[in-house]
């Protein structure tokens, strides 16, 4: 599936319209009716306002043969102007572990969540 696609799967998934979504992103309606077409691709910003209102990952909008998450990408994510609340959208960090995670077999996934609760202990690590 295509960017466009995954827009549209995922709008329709949550029972919402076009409209509805236009009016959650603060884009015309026009505007998710030609990116759910595939006419336009999406830019990162109204990738991001889309991600928020759907409740997803950016990087779940995003066609998966073509996902590379780069450090140049990573710093576009924490640069952008647009701020979202903590629970619609997850952080870049956050985003790169997910697609990092997603790539994992079972046993990949349990040891990198084993590391992750060994992180969690060290105070140094640790959030103030």
């Amino acid at each position: 599936m295509n960017t466009g696609e995954i827009i549209k799967s995922l709008r329709r998934d949550r029972r919402i319209t076009q409209k509805h979504l236009a009016e959650l992103t603060g884009l015309a309606t026009i505007t998710i009716q030609q990116y759910e077409a595939s006419k336009y691709k999406p830019k990162l910003e109204q990738l991001q306002r889309i991600a928020a209102a759907l409740n997803v990952p950016v990087t779940d909008l995003v066609e998966p043969d073509v996902l590379n998450i780069t450090n140049d990408m990573l710093e576009l994510f924490s640069n952008s102007n647009l701020k979202a609340e903590p629970s619609t959208q997850n952080s870049s960090q956050e985003n790169y572990l997910i697609v990092k995670f997603r790539e994992l077999n079972e046993k990949g996934k349990k040891k990198a969540t084993d590391y992750i609760d060994d992180l969690a202990q060290i105070p140094e690590y640790k959030k103030e």
